[in-house]
């Protein structure tokens, strides 16, 4: 038998509505009952254990199980007794977190697939194609939210051949500045219990590089009708994503370039802060 997780969601409107009526002793015993399920499976169908897992005595146990208690436990296959409902929910959670490994697995498929075909594709080196002027069509804002992978690899390409003053950092930190700011306008509108610029903060003040960032905020547009809980799902995928990363290109960026990432998190904070004072404008 797997590990039980530690924890498990509880539904604070359903659980009041459920148990209004009762008395706080009932509703004491009850939640004790629901932990030790959680922890153990299942609880014992006798009535002196039961009466030590509720911290009372037998009189009061019986009492409470007569009138409350016992309709909301049911027999299961070991002769123990079970919450149906606590029971689905351990179900709902086992379910969520292997999509969030699975989906792992993926991201980091398609990552390494990236990376080969990069490798492989000489076209795909900056260098082969010193000599070709840079093309001045730039990508629609629907390609730029489309796919984090190919459009960041296109902007990178063409950052790499910008006369700017420091062409190996400044330029695509730039493109990353819109390329994030893009995706939090579309974040917003898209999961009520998130708050994408509170993300990226929390992401560079760890000291993440931007391009794990927007994969994971890219994914989240691509995958928004399997996420269930969002703040878990993106700091799980954006864990992944960055064990993915290859660093031999950003070793020393936080000393070198570290007044362009400051700027980025000024940017970001600014955004967000901006966000704030227009919703509380009446």
């Amino acid at each position: 038998m797997s590990k039980n997780p530690p924890a498990f969601q509880l539904y604070a409107s359903d659980f009041l509505v459920d148990t209004q009526s009762w008395t706080a002793t009932e509703v004491g015993i009850y939640a004790r009952l629901l932990f030790h399920q959680w922890v153990n499976g299942s609880i014992p169908d006798n009535i002196q254990r039961l009466t030590r897992i509720g911290g009372t005595d037998v009189r009061t146990m019986q009492k409470c199980w007569l009138h409350t208690l016992g309709g909301k436990f049911q027999k299961c296959g070991n002769g123990n007794l079970i919450n149906g409902r606590l029971e689905q929910t351990r179900k709902d959670q086992e379910e969520y977190r292997k999509k969030l490994i699975e989906s792992g697995r993926l991201g980091g498929l398609r990552t390494q697939e990236a990376k080969r075909k990069k490798q492989s594709d000489p076209s795909s080196d900056p260098s082969s194609n010193a000599s070709t002027e840079p093309s001045s069509e730039m990508p629609s804002e629907n390609q730029a939210l489309q796919s984090s992978s190919s459009v960041f690899k296109e902007k990178e390409l063409k950052a790499t051949t910008a006369p700017v003053d420091n062409p190996e950092k400044q330029a695509p930190i730039k493109d990353q500045k819109e390329h994030l700011k893009k995706l939090c306008k579309i974040l917003e509108s898209s999961f009520k219990n998130f708050n994408p610029y509170q993300f990226i903060q929390k992401a560079i003040n760890l000291k993440i590089h931007p391009e794990p960032i927007i994969k994971t905020l890219s994914r989240m547009i691509e995958d928004k009708a399997e996420i269930i809980s969002p703040w878990p799902w993106a700091e799980h995928v954006l864990k992944i994503e960055s064990q993915n990363f290859n660093e031999r290109d950003f070793q020393n960026s936080i000393e070198k370039d570290k007044s362009i990432y400051d700027e980025l998190l000024s940017d970001i904070k600014e955004l967000h802060a901006k966000k704030q004072t227009h919703q509380k404008t009446p």
